[in-house]
């Protein structure tokens, strides 16, 4: 057993030895993989190029999401249904009925599956349709019977050709997520209909354009829809290069085709039989009654019609006789259905009021046709009058024979059943409640049939007497851990030192991840927590009440007369407190003179205070030294980067207004005031105070454009004795209830908001009561289940195990740890699957001590593995299977009532008759702790010499192993210390470069999630109901909506409704009234669902208002969007554009950050790129003139001269002990001058300090000790035989990591992740 996966070796493939060299001369030599584009090339729009794009078969349901919308090609699908050999055209052309049944069939399944779809027809088909009468027919009858359609006529688009304007800005408005199209032309030979067309080159043409706006073509070829899963050919977008794409698109199109214009008709159709009466009419009228037996095959259409209305579906159709043959039967076909599909394509909608599915049946028309022709009796007697009228009204003359028995109303004779094998079979009776639930109909299926008992035999023994061999039945998982375990008793002495060694490396990851989350999430087992106490109402009987302790009638009740001894008690009291406050005072006034950054340990200080006097003086003190520190950096600073850097002060001061007010002293209360006017928050009657720190805005909008994380997110927390370290808000204490009560739980909140800890309470609360009992821990995915190992191990570990338990486990897919001999198993679905389902006694024994499961990351019950294969039956087993309750735990769930209904069911399910069902929570919650804003970065391609920097950079890496910086310091030093002192005379230096791009502008684009919608998928889906905004984007909707109406800006003017809001919220709260309207969540989401409510009406009912918007929206993020709408290389961007973001973060005190890429090949890449820029510009400022005036060569020696100094006079000292006098005075002054030069040369250490941090991406409080240790532990052991040890251990002297999944130093990853941040 390893504690990595087998494919995370070192990156040569080597280990080094034990004993490692010096690592500040590494040479990392790992060669690094070539960036390759995907471009597809090819010098005309055929197959052959579409050939070379990569395609898929793999299933698309993720692409049937909540804000997903595809387009299926209607030409494409009139070809594919049509191509069904059921669809006998020889029969007088089809029938519309089965069509219709087929598209109603394909469409519903897609909306079954919750798909939204666009329906789209391109006009220049046209011609080739009508070279075909049937198709002609059938084209034009789709898109009436669509057009007609309740649910489906508003997803009809219409367009000329894939050139077509209108279609590019429709693609631009909707952001398919593929087309749904056919490349070749349909098989028809199996439906006897021939094509004189080829329609291939179009359809290529179409797909082509597609693939080069990025938009990706699926198949109908194999589209498959099944339960869970919809599999379809993908064919992925691709880099084209054809010369002259568009030309050779327009040449492929070269007839274009209006569409007629609809218009209404004078007679508004009521009955298909109606509508063929007139058309019959209108034909006749053009001289077709002279043809041969037209008039016969209009009145058998009108006829079939009448049938049709009476019968429904269940029609009688008669033998056909064929007394028309070939090419005369196809004549009359084309001559009615080319005159009824003219008259589809050109009469308005509206004037046919009738169902269309059933206008045409070829097979009961030719029926009806060859009786007329053969003067037999057809028409039925109870229609004799309907068509009576009909054929007067169509001015025909056939005679036809009345048939008084009524043959073709009569019900279709019924088919002799087909004997099937199973008739034969005798069957076992079934007596199973699972079967009565889930397949009720087998009992009448096998009414009938042949059953027999089931007999009492026992197949084992049976077999056993004839000496056949059973063995136990075990998993793979546990037969591969018990042939480990087998092993280890077979292993020599080198062989089991190298197996222990493996282990320990295992508890040491382990150690290092706990050592990495600090000690305050370790359980003390020792400690007994309180359960949460029902509050009971208890009547008290005036009996047992105190004398003087009852309550007046009608007044309040009096408070008792205190004693002597409880006046002694209180002063001694405020004894206490005033003698704490005065130490509590000085802790604070000793951490304001500790060398480094004060307000770092006045903040750490600030957590250990207990008076409220102590915590109002500390942070009166903090917000000094703000002020401070902000009116110092003021003068560098514009407008925007004082706002932004005031932040933290403005907070401080709130806490002051809002939490230590009272207990400031006046003089305290005065100063914050003055700073508070300062800012310019308010006006300053005395016109004093530093007017450069005005800030230039108003409270309530600089709250909504900077202070958002100022806000009150009104989450409630309160002490819960149940839970240490925190004060849970109300939802988690709804979550721990949850579990206190043993019910199941789904929960929902959205990331970083508090969830987890619910998943570690349960876990405590499961290993309290028991030694025995399991908690089940689900992981989606290997990554996480690590993770939650280290973290189990961290809280949990002072558990004191019995019988040999261990207190957790892990299983995954191919191999298993201590799974059935621990307490906290963490486990992937399909490990917990095997374990439901084992028929294993063993193994079903430790099923029943499963006490709880935790499945966390739920969504991905509708995620795909990395073969593209949904888990989703997996989790929908493990919810059915378990037989304890659960906790789901979720970030992102759109439909979650359709979610917590399913799981409510299947606790009904699960439940034995006459027991109640357990009871499942739904718990959500949406505020985040800290806002989410969302930026673009303006990406750049890199100049011409940008590609060979980039492909460069891993050798510059390798050779460039010059050790740590303190060493490269050295060494310059030493170097500038033989150069003359004359400075005129020394060589200028190249200025440095402070990026590789021009940075003046801001990289970064901020925006709102707005400006990714698109007014057609609102109208479809609405704004998605988790799409909460930030107050920053909130803000700036207003801004745009005002910008548009008047109206709304009167109305929504912040300043005003924010205060009117925060009046009434403090009236509904009973809050005493604030001069300053400080915000909350609550008010805030009042506003953004009003101006949502606005955004909406006009959407839907003011065309003008809305396009105005969304031209707005859109012009925000328009050049960057377009940019990353076409193929292009995202590796070699990210790499070139990763330095200039860190630079932009950096100048704007974004930093720390962490950078995500989806590519693993590519992160370490990133990290070395940004490292080798930073290199570089510290190398070119040890060779500046900047680095050289601060004199380093005199200073370091005359400092040593000093301390050497010091060190003599200290020896010296204990040799005077008897002097006296002046002696000492002078000995005391020499003293005080070696201390003064000392720090005179410690200040121009620290500037040199300073002026290096420019080449570090480090945190604004970064620990020294934790990277010393960290540093101390990468040297030590077998950290350093990994390779991406020795990269890191040159990295994070810069402030730079980089970790992906698998990587075995992860927990000394995330340990230096807490220095990089300061943390």
């Amino acid at each position: 057993m390893s504690n990595v996966d087998d494919d995370l070796e070192i990156i040569n493939g080597d280990e080094a030895d034990d004993d490692v060299t010096d690592l500040k001369n590494l040479n990392v030599t790992a060669p690094e993989p070539e960036i390759d584009e995907e471009v597809v090339e090819g010098e005309d729009i055929d197959l052959k190029l579409l050939k070379t794009i990569p395609t898929i078969y793999t299933d698309i349901i993720a692409e049937f999401a909540d804000v997903e919308i595809f387009m299926i090609s209607l030409d494409s699908l009139l070809l594919e249904l049509l191509s069904h050999s059921y669809h006998n055209f020889e029969n007088l052309g089809g029938q519309t009925i089965v069509f219709a049944a087929q598209i109603e069939c394909f469409l519903r399944k897609l909306t079954e599956l919750r798909a939204k779809f666009k329906l789209v027809a391109f006009t220049d088909f046209t011609p080739l349709y009508n070279q075909d009468t049937i198709l002609s027919f059938y084209y034009n009858f789709m898109i009436v019977y669509l057009q007609k359609h309740e649910k489906y006529h508003e997803d009809l688009e219409f367009f000329k050709n894939p050139l077509d304007v209108k279609y590019g800005d429709f693609l631009h408005r909707l952001t398919p997520s593929f087309l749904l199209m056919s490349i070749e032309n349909a098989s028809l030979d199996q439906s006897h209909l021939a094509l004189e067309n080829d329609f291939s080159k179009r359809f290529l043409s179409i797909a082509i354009h597609l693939i080069a706006l990025s938009i990706p073509v699926m198949y109908f070829s194999s589209f498959t829809i099944n339960f869970s899963s919809v599999m379809s050919y993908r064919l992925f977008t691709s880099v084209l290069k054809v010369s002259d794409m568009e030309k050779k698109i327009e040449a492929i199109w070269d007839k274009s085709y209006d569409l007629p214009q609809r218009k209404l008709d004078p007679t508004v159709y009521k009955s298909t039989a109606e509508f063929l009466t007139y058309i019959t009419k209108e034909e006749l009228k053009k001289g077709r009654d002279k043809e041969e037996d037209f008039p016969e095959i209009c009145a058998a259409a009108i006829m079939s019609a009448l049938v049709g209305m009476k019968r429904g579906v269940a029609r009688n159709y008669l033998p056909a006789k064929q007394v028309r043959k070939g090419l005369a039967l196809i004549r009359l076909r084309r001559a009615l259905l080319q005159a009824i599909a003219i008259k589809l394509a050109t009469i308005d909608t509206k004037c046919l009021n009738f169902p269309m599915e059933d206008l045409w049946d070829g097979r009961l028309i030719l029926t009806i046709f060859e009786a007329i022709v053969g003067k037999e009796k057809i028409l039925p007697f109870r229609i004799q009058q309907e068509f009576a009228e009909f054929h007067k009204l169509a001015d025909l003359k056939v005679p036809i024979q009345t048939d008084e028995g009524d043959r073709l109303l009569d019900p279709p004779s019924p088919s002799t059943p087909r004997k099937l094998l199973i008739d034969d079979l005798e069957l076992y009776s079934i007596d199973s409640r699972l079967v009565d639930e889930f397949v009720p109909e087998f009992n009448e299926i096998f009414a009938n049939r042949k059953l027999r008992e089931k007999p009492d035999v026992f197949y084992e023994d049976a077999f056993r007497a004839i000496q056949w061999q059973f063995n136990r039945i075990e998993m793979r998982i546990f037969q591969e851990e018990k042939k480990e375990k087998e092993k280890l008793k077979n292993l020599n002495t080198r062989q089991l030192k190298n197996a222990n060694r493996k282990r320990q490396k295992l508890m040491l990851w382990y150690q290092n991840f706990a050592d990495s989350l600090g000690g305050e999430f370790l359980v003390d087992f020792t400690r007994t927590p309180r359960t949460k106490i029902e509050e009971i109402d208890v009547e008290t009987d005036s009996k047992n009440t105190k004398k003087g302790g009852a309550h007046k009638k009608g007044g309040k009740q009096a408070e008792p007369k205190k004693s002597k001894a409880d006046l002694i008690k209180e002063q001694n009291l405020k004894k206490q407190q005033a003698k704490q406050f005065e130490t509590e005072k000085n802790s604070i006034e000793f951490m304001m003179k500790l060398p480094g950054n004060a307000l770092a340990h006045l903040e750490e200080q600030f957590k250990k205070l207990e008076l409220a006097e102590s915590k109002a003086y500390c942070a009166f003190v903090i917000v000094q030294k703000l002020a401070d520190e902000f009116e110092r950096q003021v003068q560098k600073l514009d407008l925007e980067e004082k706002r932004l850097t005031a932040v933290e002060l403005v907070g401080k001061i709130k806490e002051c207004f809002t939490t230590h007010w009272k207990n400031l002293d006046e003089k305290q209360k005065e100063k914050v005031n003055e700073i508070w006017m300062a800012l310019g928050f308010e006006p300053n009657p005395k016109k004093k105070g530093n007017t450069q720190m005005n800030l230039e805005i108003d409270l309530v909008n600089y709250q909504l454009y900077y202070g958002g994380r100022l806000i009150d997110i009104m989450s409630d927390p309160q002490k819960d004795e149940r839970v240490t370290g925190f004060k849970p808000d109300n939802w988690q204490r709804d979550m721990i209830d949850a579990v206190d009560k043993f019910h199941s739980a789904l929960i929902i909140a959205p990331t970083s908001a508090g969830k987890t800890f619910v998943s570690y309470y349960c876990m405590e609360k499961i290993l309290r009561q028991s030694d025995e009992d399991v908690v089940v821990y689900v992981s989606p995915s290997n990554a996480l289940s690590h993770q939650v190992c280290g973290s189990v191990y961290a809280r949990f570990k002072n558990k004191s195990m019995s019988g040999g338990k261990n207190l957790f486990g892990t299983m995954t897919t191919d191999r298993s740890d201590n799974a059935l001999n621990c307490q906290v198993l963490v486990v992937l679905p399909e490990g917990l699957e095997q374990l439901l389902t084992s028929p294993d006694s063993q193994i079903q024994a430790f099923v029943s001590k499963i006490k709880y499961v935790i499945l966390d990351e739920v969504h991905c019950i509708n995620a795909a593995d990395m073969r593209n294969e949904s888990k989703g039956h997996i989790w929908e087993h493990i919810f059915l299977l378990i037989r304890c309750p659960f906790l789901a735990l979720s970030a992102t769930i759109n439909n979650i009532d359709d979610m917590y209904d399913w799981l409510k069911n299947a606790e009904i399910k699960k439940s034995m008759p006459g027991t109640k069902p357990r009871q499942v929570e739904l718990i959500t919650y949406s505020e985040r702790w800290s806002e989410l804003e969302l930026a673009m970065q303006k990406l750049t391609a890199g100049g011409p010499n940008a590609a060979k920097e980039i492909k460069d950079d891993w050798d510059t890496f390798c050779k460039n192993s010059k050790g740590l910086q303190a060493d490269r310091l050295k060494k310059a030093i030493e170097e500038v210390s033989t150069i003359e002192d004359d400075t005129e005379s020394r060589t200028s230096t190249p200025a440095l470069r402070e990026s590789t791009l021009d940075i003046r502008m801001s990289l970064l684009k901020f925006f709102t999630p707005f400006s990714m919608f698109k007014p057609e998928k609102i109208r479809l889906f609405g704004i998605p109901g988790d799409q909460l905004l930030t107050a920053r984007q909130i803000a700036e909707l207003y801004s745009l909506m005002s910008s548009i109406d008047e109206a709304t800006k009167k109305h929504f003017a912040p300043t005003k409704y924010f205060k009117d809001a925060a009046e009434r919220d403090a009236k509904e709260r009973g809050l005493a009234e604030m001069d300053k309207v400080w915000l909350n969540r609550k008010i805030l989401r009042d506003y953004e669902k009003a101006l949502k409510e606005k955004f909406m009406d006009w959407l839907l009912n003011d065309e003008s208002k809305s396009r105005a918007m969304f031209e707005k929206l859109e012009a925000e993020v328009e050049d960057e969007l377009e940019y990353r709408s076409k193929p292009f290389d995202m590796n070699s961007t990210a790499l070139y554009n990763i330095v200039p973001l860190m630079d932009d973060l950096k100048e704007k005190s974004m930093l720390p950050a962490l950078c995500f890429n989806e590519d693993r090949s590519i992160i370490r890449r990133l990290a070395v790129r940004v490292f080798n820029e930073l290199e570089k510009r510290e190398s070119e400022f040890l060779r500046s003139s900047e680095f050289k005036k601060i004199n380093f060569q005199k200073a370091e020696a005359k400092y040593e001269k000093l301390m050497k100094r010091k060190r003599d006079e200290a020896e010296k000292k204990k040799e005077r002990k008897n002097r006296r006098g002046s002696d000492e005075e002078q000995e005391q002054e020499k003293e005080t001058e070696v201390d003064a030069e000392a720090d005179a040369f410690a200040k121009q250490r620290s500037r040199l300090k300073e002026a290096m941090k420019r080449f570090k991406l480090l945190g604004p409080n970064p620990d020294e000790e934790m990277f010393n240790k960290t540093v101390e532990r990468l040297m030590s052991g077998y950290a350093m035989e990994r390779e991406d040890t020795k990269i890191l251990y040159r990295l994070i002297e810069r402030g730079i990591g980089y970790h992906y999944d698998g990587m075995v130093i992860w927990a000394l990853f995330f340990r230096l992740l807490h220095w990089l941040l300061g943390m």
